[in-house]
């Protein structure tokens, strides 16, 4: 009884404001503002956006040596920059630009802003070195809160995290992640060996514990889930899920809900500028976090794409004045949504859909290009392909991967080459390999097409 007063009411409203009051690191601030501009209505967050983005810009103009040539390479009045139409004008930031320009990309001006150092994990590539800092960190982490807020969720309720950022799983691990752990009802659970006698200890704890809510990588919590099934784990471990990180497929949804009977959530984030979308509990799509990133969805010519059609991301952290990232393509393609708004009541604009960075596109001389969605829906519309992997290596073929499930028959694989084939071209090599397992990456987040075009 007193462990669910402090956890619900000491911790949230006394212990919380107090540490970071004391901290003079503005998240009490960021958490206000955020929980109050969620309501606001679309030409509200419109204005906001807008006010940010030119402060923003003077800002890296004066104090930022990369933007100061990015922007006068524009040839637009800095304080016309900030309308739609001449801020696309400028070029899109691309991880090459980040490694060779970090340093002249830091401010020179912090203002008595610290700087914190952080990397992507290079799970498609070669690890970025980038920071972020103390401002943003507060807005990151109050739009973390308010994510899992938009779930149902209370904050200080009992929650576990599966997963596998070796940054994440340090802090975590280490003396102080533990006591913090402890302080704020939260459990780490590493993702990046899956053992079975590692997920019976998960199983054990959650049976113990009972999580509110659970944060994971969708490959890593698919690997859970298959497990508990195989044991025929039954009762409900977690109330609600929410996942992160990777594509969401509606086979690993479904797979959530039936397993663990939870209310399964969808979050888009990257580690360069934390959340960017959340699913709330209305379920009709992802709201973005307008007022602290401005996200552009955009076509082959960089011309902004209707509802409806997918196009490539490029994100603005509105926050992050210690590195600004300015029309950031973090390499994925989004879709946003035909819907006006929500029934939640939040003014947040709504993304349809996102194909994450955990998932390349398999391409072909005929100018083909398959998604993971594809690929997904494929090897399942016939029994017996428990896991797979496709590999490109050249335009002219793939290579796959899996491991064999019941009722697998060779004329499976003819169907699958077939369907391939009717979109990448007759021509089009495709080779099988069974193996044992598929492995994971280091983070525990495993890739299902890996493309080299």
């Amino acid at each position: 009884m007193l462990s669910s007063v402090y956890n619900q009411l000491v911790y949230p409203r006394v212990v919380y404001p107090l540490y970071h009051y004391a901290k003079r690191d503005g998240a009490n601030r960021a958490r206000r503002e955020l929980s109050r501009s969620q309501w606001m209505d679309r030409e509200a967050l419109q204005v906001l956006a807008q006010e940010k983005l030119q402060r923003l810009l003077e800002f890296a103009y004066e104090n930022v040596r990369y933007y100061r040539e990015v922007l006068d390479g524009s040839g637009i009045a800095l304080e016309k920059l900030s309308s739609p139409n001449a801020f696309r004008q400028l070029p899109p930031l691309k991880k090459n630009d980040i490694r060779e320009n970090l340093e002249r990309m830091v401010s020179t001006n912090l203002h008595g802003n610290r700087l914190i150092s952080n990397s992507t994990s290079g799970s498609t590539g070669e690890p970025m070195r980038f920071y972020h800092d103390t401002r943003s960190n507060a807005y990151r982490k109050a739009g973390e809160i308010r994510g899992k807020e938009m779930t149902g969720f209370r904050f200080g309720e009992r929650e576990v995290k599966l997963w596998g950022s070796p940054i994440d799983e340090s802090s975590a691990t280490n003396l102080f992640g533990r006591a913090h752990g402890r302080l704020t009802n939260l459990r780490f659970l590493s993702a990046y060996q899956l053992t079975p006698r590692q997920m019976d200890h998960y199983i054990e704890l959650m049976r113990h514990f009972r999580p509110v809510l659970m944060v994971s990588y969708p490959s890593a919590l698919e690997t859970f889930a298959n497990y508990c099934r195989a044991k025929q784990v039954t009762g409900r471990l977690v109330k609600r899920i929410l996942t992160s990180a990777e594509t969401l497929f509606p086979h690993q949804r479904e797979l959530f809900e039936t397993q663990f009977g939870a209310e399964v959530f969808n979050r888009y984030g990257c580690r360069e500028v934390s959340d960017i979308a959340q699913e709330c509990v209305a379920h009709k799509g992802l709201h973005v976090s307008a007022d602290r990133v401005m996200v552009e969805v955009v076509d082959e010519q960089g011309q902004p794409c209707e509802p409806g059609q997918p196009g490539e991301v490029l994100v603005t952290d509105l926050d992050n004045y210690g590195m600004p990232f300015i029309r950031y393509r973090i390499g994925d393609t989004a879709t946003w949504s035909k819907e006006e708004s929500c029934s939640c009541g939040r003014g947040l604009p709504l993304l349809a859909a996102v194909e994450g960075r955990s998932m390349d596109a398999v391409k072909s001389r005929e100018g083909c290009a398959l998604g993971g969605t594809f690929w997904t829906i494929l090897f399942r519309a016939r029994p017996g392909i428990k896991q797979f992997q496709v590999v490109q290596d050249s335009l002219d073929g793939i290579n796959v991967s899996f491991v064999r499930g019941d009722g697998l028959e060779s004329a499976s694989l003819d169907y699958f080459t077939q369907k391939i084939r009717e979109k990448c071209g007759q021509n089009f090599s495709v080779d099988y390999k069974e193996v044992v397992s598929i492995p994971n990456q280091k983070s525990g987040k495993q890739r299902l097409v890996i493309s080299a075009c």
